[in-house]
């Protein structure tokens, strides 16, 4: 009599057990570095900024997610409750994701500038100061596609790798970035919740974002 381990296991299976232990080391790998980096940023003084809010605060999110969500810079909001896309702009997400169908759990996001500051106080040190920390974070989830909130979160990747487009600002298009990494541009989190014209190119690039994801996961 033969015992059930007695059955050799089809290769197919096998495959599928390799491919699940390889995701697992990956996203293991992925919380790790992602944790690490939450406690440097936390600690960052690299600019005055750190000094007019609680502390920097790192992005949250699925540390393999293919889509990374980047505005501009903490908000209040945010900084108070020590959680990036806290408030109307995260509300504003979450409701657009559902509309659409996207799962917003398979999203990363975060701040150009990881520190509470008005927009118009924003300068070119600023970003500069937080370029290792946005650089690393998309070192690590290795995002196809970032959907890049004001001119600001434009200029911050532009410091990482150059835009080949000399007007690389251009709101409501898909333009290529990093390696084979693509970007969705529109303007400010803060002006597409208070313009009505902003708030039409938010949609359109959250559908533009929806069709793109769902390209390259067929």
């Amino acid at each position: 009599m033969h015992s059930l381990n007695d059955h050799p296991v089809s290769p197919l299976l096998n495959e599928q057990s390799k491919i699940e232990e390889l995701f697992e080391e990956y996203l293991d790998k992925a919380i790790a570095e992602t944790l690490l980096l939450a406690k440097k940023i936390q600690t960052c003084k690299a600019c005055r900024l750190h000094a007019l809010c609680n502390e920097p605060l790192p992005g949250a999110g699925y540390p393999l997610a293919d889509i990374l969500v980047l505005k501009e810079a903490v908000t209040k909001q945010e900084d108070a409750e020590r959680v990036a896309f806290f408030g109307e702009i995260g509300e504003a997400l979450r409701s657009g994701f559902k509309k659409l169908g996207l799962d917003i759990t398979d999203v990363y996001g975060t701040n150009a500038v990881k520190c509470s500051v008005p927009l118009k106080d924003i300068n070119e040190t600023n970003i500069k100061a937080c370029k290792e920390h946005l650089e690393t974070e998309i070192e690590i989830l290795q995002p196809r596609i970032i959907l890049a909130m004001g001119e600001f979160s434009i200029k911050a990747l532009n410091a990482i790798t150059p835009f080949e487009e000399e007007n690389y600002f251009n709101p409501g298009k898909i333009i290529n970035w990093g390696q084979g990494i693509k970007v969705i541009m529109t303007h400010s989190s803060q002006d597409a919740l208070r313009n009505q014209t902003f708030k039409k190119e938010f949609w359109s690039a959250l559908k533009l974002l929806k069709n793109y994801n769902k390209n390259i996961n067929n």
